[in-house]
């Protein structure tokens, strides 16, 4: 169940009057609202024979020795689940994809 993962934005979590309706709207609608355990980084290309377009997440860490904390692993697993490739990278050679 997701809804017990996620720490739950409520309408007072929010930057501006527009954030504010729109969570409680989302609220409402039984949506879960939440801002935490995004990946690092949308990286879109466009394949110059096909042009079809093409995005990953990725998740950067210093080292291979670092992980992802346990929210970051929960919505890339979800977002791989609706098949958005989503990967951790680090500078000495990590490339681990999130499945």
């Amino acid at each position: 169940n997701m809804r017990g993962f996620f720490y739950e934005l409520s309408p007072r979590s929010y930057s501006n009057e527009s954030e504010r309706q729109f969570i409680e709207q989302a609220l409402k609608k039984g949506w879960i609202v939440t801002r935490k355990g995004w990946p690092d980084y949308l990286c879109v290309k466009t394949d110059p024979l096909t042009k079809k377009e093409s995005l990953v997440l990725v998740e950067v860490k210093r080292s291979k020795k670092d992980k992802p904390r346990k929210e970051q692993l929960k919505v890339m697993r979800l977002l791989a689940a609706y098949g958005v490739p989503c990967y951790v990278w680090s500078p000495d050679g990590r490339i681990e994809q999130i499945k």
